[in-house]
Formats: C-alpha cells, sequence, structure tokens
C-alpha cells in the first residue's frame, strides 16, 4: 500500500546505520550555513534521459505524491525509468525552518529497496566504501558521480558500522542535492521496511543515470541561478 504523507511529517533523516549521531551534522537537512555555489544553469537546460513509457506515471508516483512534490516549489528529481515491480510506498517531506527536503522510498515485490533523497544546502558525503561504480547521470553533466556499495573502507568505520552499503554521491543542482540510496539506510528510518535488501549495485547505476525532472521547468525566481 502506498503511503503519501499530504502534510509534512515531522521528522529529520538520519544517517546511515547511525551515521548522523556518530558524524554530527553531516546528514542532517539544516542546511549548510555557507552552502557551496549552485550551478549556472537549471536542471531543465540539461539533457534528459527518455521518458518513460506511455501511459506509466514518471518514477511510478501517483498524481498525488506528483503534486506533493511539485508544491515544494524546487526542482524535483526521482528516476525515469523504474520497473513496474517497484512500488512508491513511501514519501516523506521535511519542511521546517530552513530545512527542505524530500526521499522517495521505493520497494519491488520480492523485497529489494531503494529510495531518493533531496536535501538543500550542501551536505556532506559519506566514508568511501570499498567498492565504486562510476555514474554519468545526464541530468547532472554526465560525470565526476559514483555509486558507492559495500562495507566502508576505513577500518575504524567499518568497526563502528559494519554492515554493507549502497548510496550515491549527493548530485548537486540549483535547488540542492539529489542522491540515491539503499537498504541499510532506509530500514534505519523506516522499521517496517527492515526486511528490505540493496538492489544490484548495476541496477543502482542504472536508476541514478535516469534521473530526471518531474517538473519541466524551475519553479520561482529562488530557482534561478547568477550567471
Amino acid at each position: 500500500m502506498v503511503r503519501c504523507r499530504q502534510k509534512p511529517c515531522s521528522f529529520r533523516f538520519v544517517g546511515l546505520i547511525g551515521l548522523t549521531v556518530a558524524m554530527a551534522a553531516c546528514y542532517s537537512w539544516r542546511p549548510n550555513p555557507e552552502p557551496s555555489p549552485p550551478p549556472s544553469r537549471p536542471l531543465s537546460d540539461s539533457i534528459a534521459p527518455p521518458p518513460p513509457p506511455a501511459g506509466s506515471f514518471l518514477g511510478q508516483l501517483s498524481p498525488e505524491q506528483t503534486n506533493q512534490l511539485t508544491s515544494l516549489g524546487i526542482e524535483v528529481v526521482v528516476p525515469g525509468v523504474v520497473s513496474p515491480d517497484f512500488k512508491a510506498v513511501d514519501l516523506r517531506v521535511d519542511h521546517r525552518d530552513q530545512a527542505l527536503g524530500y526521499m522517495v522510498v521505493y520497494r519491488h515485490r520480492q523485497g529489494q529497496c531503494f529510495a531518493v533523497e533531496f536535501a538543500n544546502g550542501d551536505p556532506t558525503p559519506l566514508p568511501p566504501t570499498q567498492s565504486a561504480l562510476a555514474i554519468q547521470p545526464p541530468l547532472f553533466g554526465g560525470q565526476g558521480y559514483f555509486l558507492h556499495y559495500g562495507k566502508f573502507k576505513e577500518t575504524k568505520m567499518q568497526t563502528r558500522f559494519p554492515g554493507s552499503n549502497l548510496y550515491s554521491d549527493w548530485l548537486s543542482g540549483p535547488s540542492g542535492a539529489y542522491r540515491l540510496v539503499g537498504a541499510a539506510y532506509i530500514k534505519e528510518l523506516f522499521p517496517a521496511l527492515d526486511s528490505c535488501q540493496d538492489v544490484d549495485p548495476r541496477q543502482a547505476v542504472k536508476l541514478v543515470e535516469s534521473f530526471t525532472l518531474v517538473t519541466t521547468a524551475p519553479m520561482g525566481d529562488d530557482l534561478k541561478s547568477t550567471p
């Protein structure tokens, strides 16, 4: 059953396997006091992946979920190519003070899951993992990004967080940053999904490379950056 929260949820996303607490405010949804300059062009000017098949919903989102996201007044990004076997089972929004973010959680009928996360400001990246794959998302310039998976590379991090991980780099746009996250992150935030499993890393790469704007153009002057 799809659970679409029609009002902003009063929650704050925690980090991967409790990493937020361990690494202070790295994954808080409060914007960085000195965020890096946004890209000079809106994402709508980028080369986008092909649209989903005729008759399907973009990102497997219902019209109600799409309306909730687009009402945020930001450039909303979701995977443009999602198998019909995946359903958007949870949509949450953080909209308090200066913090703004959303997370769309997808679950496969066989138990795999992933989520797309957005945060404004300038989020701090997670530590490196033992394995990584290059990703080339056309919407974000097509280069310089990686999907990280497996255990953390640093021995200290392995000791504290021994499980496997799956997450992409933060992809920067004028509204904020976007990324894909896997099962460990989701299970920490959503106890009802504690049995979900990671998608295959190669599938995760394809999902990130299909990232697509839900809106066809930026909404409002706050999305227009100075040349």
